[in-house]
């Protein structure tokens, strides 16, 4: 029996098998080394035998390129097995003998060929030749090969008598390797383990079977896997003694010159061998089934196989080590000719090149920063040492820039901040100071450098631009910010920047929003929500997370949690990759409370935990201080007050950020101070003179929500001090501030005790909204939610079908008001076919026929009171 590799899949599927190939003559498996060729041969033995056919199997060896010896074995095996007649034939006539004697054999039989690959005599080519064309229609030859025979093939290809399989025929599929690894193996890996094996092999059976050998004795296999390569001991030995030692002088010199190209074709390999020939080695090479790929379909790229050329590089710095240096400057002086720049890079960094590869990227950072290669950029110069960067200060801010996009924020900023830079006023260095809240540094730089930059200067223009409108809008100076947001250069500039001009869109609607109008900051949203979305409609828009982080933050704080949560779903991905701390605080902290209002605990944690994270790896103490800020907040809310005081201390911890005068968008009611005095309201240590001097200096600062929210809280303050009265009296101005605009959250969010003084609010002033300018119902719509959260809403439903749900109550006030389909749409940020869905419901429960008859029958029930 042949020898096989253990374990192997069943691939018997790959051959020709019963009736379906019925004229076969030669079946060719021709594959690259430990690609499961003789494997393979061996199912059909066994197939061949299973259907009562007689066969010979030969492993051949170079000494069979003698027709005569190989007539000799084939006499042997065949006779033996009473294929054809034991009489032995006269000296020098048994070729010719053994060719009659096969053409007329009356039995089914087959001849198996292994290591077909050591025949290259032509006289034995020609002794095969013939046994094929003799061999009657019930006779199969079978050739196991590592190189393609040259045998005449075409005619028997195209009389459909044969079946080849090649290397990509052999390979295991993802499924295959899983189910080798673990059924064949008994290996018990992660999937994600099992997929990076996959990668590396590309299904490669021998160097599967390689590394499960040293896997089922290693205690931790992901680290094998993430160190599995051409060099792994066990595999370098094979690829040395079974495939590169098997290669000609020529040949091997050719690979080991050849293999620092990750792609390669027939002129890059001239000019980095010194060749005019590599046309013909590659063809060869191809030919012999050297783990060689074409990577297009004309056959003028080219690439070995991964492990192959790990392999290969290896044996190169090993045997010689001088030639890698000259091979890579070659690779790169022929890639810059052909104007390939990333290309060039890579080789000369390849080469050790420092200097030569710095000068070359100064001239690339411009085409590299507008094509967004932040990563390719981070690789490539921090591995250019700093005193090298130091004497090109285009790659110092180059560096910057890469840094920012892998959210390494602190660091950007000390290298903009680097002796070189810190005399530069630079876009990039006003970006940076205002990511890090260090708003009054970023707006004094932005005042400085926007003046001096020229019209024709876009990108350092639209930087500038932003971080000086949110610096005014942080520092409160909100007329001079909405001054330059309507500016006519800046609206010039946002006709060429769709990302420009969801910013300024999204910074005025945050405007509206910090002051209070919330209703205008919605509306603002949603226009330019709809235009960035029919402009950039198939695309993710480059403004994405700005803009829709601040329409989520409306969909939140309008208690359209449903919504709110599935666009925040959407946009979590992406925020993840390429948001800012604003949009990062903001998308994880409303995620994580609708979570925990669902009900999902962990959920909420979660999201938490991986804030932290990102807040860990930008350096951000205001990411950090927000994820305890929202622990706090729910500690507090649960009554846990010694996890609370916790939480607490450790927000406050990375409070640096928090100064006095300055709002930013996501911690505009999240603050410290705030956190605090919710917990001190909790603890019956609150002082509510404070609160209102704290509610006080943001109204005079034009922070109304933000005053909003500390008057909700003076309210509570004033109640748990025994002042009731004054405690409604604050409330009940809450509530005409908010009702016209349609701030909910920032009500709901307080929990419990909020919730106990509306109950009491509610029974003193039960009919007078009107009266106090309070929006009609707007009180026992939040008593309802603060009773009725959306994971009891959800289970009110199942109890009680035919009650309309909060949202159906929502759109029949709606529709109640005058409001057409298309505009509830629009104030509840559902589509129209949802609003229609929610139209039809509320009809079958109420048993009403249409719209009018749906109102008249809520009024009655007083569901519109």
């Amino acid at each position: 029996m042949p020898a096989t590799l253990p374990g192997l899949l069943d691939r018997s599927a790959l051959l020709p098998l019963g009736e379906q190939h019925p004229g076969l003559r030669l079946l060719l498996i021709s594959a690259c080394a430990g690609a499961g060729k003789t494997t393979l041969l061996a199912h059909y033995q066994a197939h061949c035998l299973e259907q009562g056919r007689r066969v010979l199997w030969c492993n051949l060896d170079p000494a069979d390129n003698d027709p005569r010896h190989l007539a000799a074995t084939l006499f042997s095996g065949l006779s033996e097995r009473g294929i054809i007649s034991a009489d032995v034939p006269a000296l020098g006539q048994l070729p010719q003998w053994l060719l009659e004697q096969l053409a007329g054999c009356p039995e089914a039989f087959a001849i198996l060929f292994d290591e077909f690959d050591v025949i290259t005599h032509p006289d034995a080519l020609a002794f095969i030749q013939q046994l094929l064309k003799v061999l009657p229609t019930h006779a199969t030859l079978g050739l196991a090969s590592r190189t393609l025979p040259e045998l005449n093939l075409g005619r028997l290809r195209a009389l459909g008598q044969l079946h080849e399989v090649s290397s990509e025929d052999l390979r295991l599929s993802l499924e295959e390797t899983s189910h080798y690894l673990r059924q064949c193996h008994q290996l018990a890996l992660a999937q994600d383990d099992i997929a990076r094996l996959y990668q590396r092999t590309e299904g490669w059976l021998t160097g599967l079977y390689l590394a499960t050998l040293s896997l089922k004795r290693h205690e931790d296999p992901s680290a094998f896997i993430n160190a599995f390569s051409g060099a792994t001991p066990a595999l370098s030995e094979y690829l040395g003694e079974d495939v590169l030692a098997r290669l000609d002088e020529p040949s091997q010199r050719f690979v080991l010159q050849t293999c620092v190209l990750a792609q390669f074709c027939p002129a890059l390999c001239d000019a980095v061998t010194g060749r005019t020939d590599s046309a013909a080695m590659i063809q060869a090479l191809e030919q012999d089934n050297l783990f060689i790929t074409a990577t297009d379909e004309q056959h003028l790229q080219f690439r070995y196989h991964g492990l192959f050329a790990d392999f290969l590089r290896h044996t190169l710095a090993r045997r010689h080590p001088d030639w890698v240096a000259q091979l890579n400057r070659a690779a790169a002086q022929w890639y810059t000719a052909a104007d390939h720049s990333e290309e060039a890079l890579e080789h000369l960094f390849a080469a050790n090149a420092i200097d030569e590869a710095a000068s070359q990227l100064v001239s690339q950072v411009d085409h590299l920063v507008e094509n967004g290669h932040a990563s390719l950029m981070m690789r490539w110069l921090s591995r250019i040492p700093e005193s090298v960067r130091e004497q090109h200060p285009g790659l110092g801010v180059a560096y910057a820039w890469a840094l920012i996009h892998a959210r390494r924020y602190k660091e950007a900023l000390q290298v903009m901040e680097s002796p070189t830079l810190a005399d530069q006023q630079h876009h990039i260095r006003c970006l940076l100071l205002v990511i890090n809240d260090r708003v009054t540094e970023a707006r004094q730089s932005a005042e400085q450098l926007l003046p001096r930059l020229p019209c024709d200067s876009k990108s350092p223009y639209r930087v500038t631009a932003y971080v000086l409108a949110s610096t005014l809008y942080y520092s409160g100076r909100y007329d001079e910010a909405r001054q330059l947001l309507g500016s006519d250069r800046l609206r010039e500039a946002q006709s060429e920047s769709p990302y420009l001009r969801d910013v300024t869109d999204s910074l005025e609607a945050l405007l509206d929003i910090t002051q209070g109008q919330l209703d205008s900051g919605m509306s603002r949203l949603l226009a330019a929500n709809g235009r960035s979305r029919e402009t950039l409609a198939g695309t993710p828009p480059v403004g994405f997370p700005v803009l829709q982080t601040a329409l989520c933050l409306v969909m939140y704080e309008t208690d359209a949690l449903e919504q709110a949560h599935h666009r925040l779903n959407e946009l979590l991905p992406y925020a993840r990759e390429h948001a800012a701390p604003d949009s990062l605080i903001t998308t994880h902290v409303l995620l994580a409370r609708i979570t925990y209002l669902n009900g999902d605990r962990q959920g909420w944690m979660r999201y938490l935990a991986e804030l932290d994270q990102l807040g860990r790896v930008s350096g951000s103490s205001r990411i950090l201080c927000s994820s305890w800020l929202e622990r706090a907040r729910v500690a507090t809310l649960e009554n846990r007050l010694d996890t609370a005081d916790h939480a607490m201390r450790s927000a406050e911890q990375h409070s640096d950020w928090d100064q006095p005068g300055i709002l930013i968008t996501a911690n505009d009611v999240d603050t410290p101070y705030i956190a605090r005095q919710r917990l001190n309201i909790a603890q019956g240590t609150v002082d509510p003179d404070d609160l209102l001097q704290a509610m006080n200096q943001a109204l005079t600062r034009h922070q109304h929500r933000r005053a909003l929210k500390l008057r909700l809280l003076l309210a509570m303050a004033l109640e748990a001090c025994k002042q009731p009265k004054q405690a409604l009296e604050q409330l009940t101005q809450a509530l005409g501030i908010a009702s016209p605009v349609g701030f909910i959250r920032t009500f709901l969010d307080e929990g419990a005790p909020l919730a106990a003084l509306l109950e009491r609010w509610s029974v003193t002033f039960h009919g007078q909204e009107s009266a106090l300018g309070i929006e009609p119902r707007f009180v026992a719509h939040l008593l309802q939610r603060c009773h009725t959260g959306p994971a009891q809403e959800a289970k009110a439903q199942e109890s009680s079908p035919n009650a309309l749900s909060n949202r159906e109550l929502q759109v029949l006030r709606l529709l109640a008001l005058g409001y057409r389909n298309r505009e509830i749409a629009e104030k509840m940020f559902l589509s129209e076919l949802t609003v229609k869905s929610h139209l039809r419901k509320i009809n079958t429960k109420l048993g009403a026929g249409g719209r009018t008859e749906a109102v008249s029958i809520a009024r009655i029930q007083g569901l519109l009171d």
